[in-house]
């Protein structure tokens, strides 16, 4: 259920991205028919123009391919997820979100060390995006460096506080490294944010604060 989660948040952010594409095309049939209309050579502008729209319909395309792969992440398809992602960081290796989207993929069928590998990537080019760092942090809880996670999940919550699931992961972590005061914290903020879990686990650790 998280990682449909995760992929409809960035389905959110991409429709933004969309709209905003959609207006740039607008913007740009307006900026092409005022140049066919002036006096003078136009060609060189008339060009120019094509240049951006292309551009901007590429985008849009790569978006819809993003969306697509979450499709079938969603559907429990992640190998189909992976193919599709393939073909559009082939042509854009900075494509953000593919590359979070595709670490999920690779994490649901377990290739740890690909999901965080595109997860790291993906955090060189956004260094503040708090569903990557969720991810990192949970990719770091399961392969055993609780520490790490610790810190990065703490970097995820200074972005958006009201992540829940950073907050278990963060206690989960905490656990691991015996701070039984600060991971009860954790899971009591996590149960805050509506994390049932986060219930559960102030309850266990009530007695080894």
């Amino acid at each position: 259920a998280t990682y449909n989660k995760e992929v409809v948040d960035a389905y959110k952010n991409m429709e933004a991205e969309l709209a905003d594409l959609r207006k740039e095309l607008e913007a740009l049939k307006a900026e092409k028919e005022a140049v066919k209309s002036s006096t003078g050579d136009s060609s060189k502008e008339i060009d120019s123009i094509a240049e951006k729209k292309k551009h901007a319909v590429k985008k849009m395309l790569a978006i819809d391919s993003v969306k697509a792969a979450g499709i079938e992440l969603k559907r429990g398809n992640a190998q189909t997820a992976i193919d599709r992602l393939n073909v559009v960081l082939d042509d854009d290796p900075n494509h953000a979100t593919a590359l979070v989207v595709r670490a999920y993929a690779h994490s649901r069928i377990g290739n740890q060390n690909k999901a965080l590998s595109d997860i790291n990537r993906a955090l060189e080019l956004k260094p503040n995006a708090p569903k990557a760092l969720l991810l990192k942090g949970s990719l770091l809880l399961r392969k055993g460096n609780p520490r790490s996670a610790v810190n990065t999940l703490s970097r995820a919550i200074a972005v958006d506080s009201s992540c829940g699931r950073c907050y278990l992961l963060q206690g989960k972590a905490l656990t691991q490294l015996h701070q039984y005061r600060k991971a009860y914290y954790s899971g009591k903020m996590a149960c805050k944010k509506g994390e049932p879990e986060g219930c559960q686990k102030i309850r266990t650790l009530q007695k080894k604060r």
